[in-house]
């Protein structure tokens, strides 16, 4: 298990300066230190001010140092060596079967930080926010389409009107008709995809609301975002973080999708019987 310390420090380390990243480094390699230390200390030890000090704390979601050396303090570290043994890369030494095994491991892993990084209120106020909303449009470029289309193959199946498209000229044209009634979900790994921060610009622009599913907190999508969940993956040698992360993006779906239906099950049981239905006429007798 990670400390989700770790955790949010990788969602943010590549969008902060170097001098947070300074302190990012240190945190990694010297928890145990941390815990003694004031932010004082911590400052001098650096060579920054103790406001950097602060502001890094609050960049990861704490109101300030001390209630950041409390979580730390709280975790308790793994035993040496026993993450790698379980999570090592690939060599060319493995058999397939060792490989899946790997790959399967990493897929683990990465859900396991997921669930370590997700933010109850931001999960219960997405779901508030589907509900309510009069249309749901689903957007992703690239890679991230193929979630942002199994999202709609799933919503299709409750009462919500949803709607998306492989085209990401039509998503810009989708996003241009949305109203302060709607809510757009843009799944992007990097959130910095020009396509869907254009859409994201359009879907502010008309009011509409805006939850985002990335890998990284203080992306450009995610600072337009009303609200942010985040995804997180292990990266596999061949396999990009990029793709090891949408398993992470299919399972915050899923969990959106099984959330909204239990709330309103009356609902959802007449729609999802008129789904099945449908569907069983395509299948032979």
């Amino acid at each position: 298990m990670k400390n989700p310390i770790e955790l949010k420090i990788n969602a943010v380390y590549r969008d902060i300066s170097r001098k947070e990243q300074q302190i990012a480094d240190y945190i990694l390699n010297f928890p145990e230190r941390i815990i003694h230390q004031s932010i004082g200390d911590l400052s001098r030890q650096l060579g920054m001010a103790e406001s950097t000090v602060f502001r890094f704390c609050q960049r990861l979601g704490y109101k300030g140092y001390k209630e950041f050396k409390i979580d730390l303090a709280s975790f308790k570290k793994n035993e040496p060596g026993i993450e790698n043994e379980i999570y090592e890369g690939i060599t060319r030494e493995d058999s397939p079967k060792t490989i899946a095994k790997k790959v399967f491991e990493a897929n683990r892993q990465a859900l396991n930080d997921t669930v370590d990084l997700l933010d109850g209120a931001q999960v219960a106020a997405a779901i508030d926010l589907l509900r309510q909303s009069d249309r749901i449009y689903f957007f992703g470029i690239g890679g991230s389409n193929v979630i942002a289309m199994d999202a709609y193959h799933k919503f299709l199946r409750s009462p919500l009107d949803v709607s998306c498209s492989t085209d990401s000229h039509i998503q810009l044209m989708q996003a241009a008709r949305l109203t302060e009634k709607d809510t757009a979900v843009i799944i992007s790994h990097t959130g910095q995809s020009q396509d869907s921060l254009q859409i994201a610009g359009q879907v502010k622009k008309n009011g509409a609301h805006l939850i985002v599913i990335t890998s990284f907190l203080l992306s450009p999508l995610a600072e337009l975002s009303d609200i942010c969940l985040l995804s997180t993956s292990k990266e596999v040698e061949y396999r990009s973080e990029a793709l090891a992360s949408r398993i992470t993006q299919l399972s915050i779906i899923d969990a959106l999708f099984v959330n909204v239906m239990y709330h309103d099950q009356e609902h959802s049981e007449a729609s999802l019987a008129k789904i099945r239905k449908v569907i069983s006429l395509t299948k032979n007798e």
